[in-house]
């Protein structure tokens, strides 16, 4: 049975013993044990998840640490319940939830990884050590390590290929797009016919209600783009060599994406022409 949400927190005094010792008049010394269990783990108790998100899960069963007869994966199991037609999950609190155990198990991971490659090198000085734990955690996204790699993809690019030929930058124009709303619409179970009678307060509630459905729309975009822009010669000034790119979100949660283009064939420095494409 679950307590009632309307307990009240405990004191300090009821968690933990402070037995406080004076040494002299200018330092005082506590010592502190805990008098309740230590917080729930959720490798230790198979129900942290339902117990956590009660309203989610009425029934008490099928989260995270159910026993299935086919195992899978965090990453599978939170894209499961996140890309699922079941829009509870797409809260925004939930998607930290999802994301804070992902990287949980990722990172475990790379630290197991981490020490079995420091005992088949042997000894190893502290700044090989350091290097070593920088490298295997770069597969924590939005990490510095994970960053880092990113540049260094980058700056291999740029060594390979020359100067980038454009920087673009494309913006989501959540509130203004027909498809997104209608997408937006038909995420929050409502008649896609109601478009152009909602107001800005409507819609704004709709991009902040269903991120995932913004987000997944704005990557049928971004590839609708990509593959106009691969086939399309005359856009850039010639067909595309390779790309970077990059997505952030803004402020109130609307996505943009900064891009690098390596073109063929178009003028450069040495030529004496500037390419303006209007």
């Amino acid at each position: 049975m679950l307590q009632n949400i309307d307990d009240n927190v405990p004191n300090l005094e009821n968690v933990v013993n402070m037995n406080s010792s004076s040494t002299d008049d200018t330092m005082r010394l506590a010592a502190i044990t805990r008098k309740t269990a230590p917080p729930l783990n959720l490798e230790r108790e198979r129900r942290m998840e339902e117990l956590c998100w009660y309203f989610l899960f009425p029934n008490g069963r099928n989260g995270f640490g159910e026993e299935r007869e086919n195992a899978c994966t965090p990453l599978d199991y939170f894209q499961n319940r996140v890309m699922s037609i079941d829009k509870r999950f797409n809260r925004n609190d939930y998607l930290f939830y999802a994301l804070s155990i992902v990287e949980y198990f990722r990172a475990k991971s790379s630290v197991s990884v981490s020490c079995r490659m420091r005992q088949g090198h042997g000894e190893q000085t502290p700044q090989g050590l350091v290097d070593n734990m920088h490298l295997t955690m770069r597969n924590i996204r939005g990490s510095a390590s994970y960053w880092q790699k990113c540049c260094s993809e980058l700056i291999a690019m740029v060594r390979t290929f020359g100067p980038p030929t454009w920087f673009l930058t494309f913006s989501c124009n959540d509130l203004n797009w027909p498809d997104m709303i209608k997408a937006l619409l038909i995420a929050d179970g409502r008649d896609i016919d109601d478009v152009d009678r909602l107001s800005f307060p409507e819609r704004l509630n709709l991009v902040q209600k269903h991120p995932v459905v913004l987000a997944r729309q704005f990557t049928v975009r971004v590839n609708a783009l990509m593959r106009f822009l691969k086939r399309n010669k005359d856009c850039l000034g010639g067909l595309i060599e390779d790309f970077w790119y990059r997505v952030e979100f803004q402020n109130r949660g609307s996505p943009h994406l900064h891009m690098l283009v390596w073109c063929s064939n178009v003028p450069n420095f040495t030529t004496g022409f500037m390419f303006i494409n209007s």
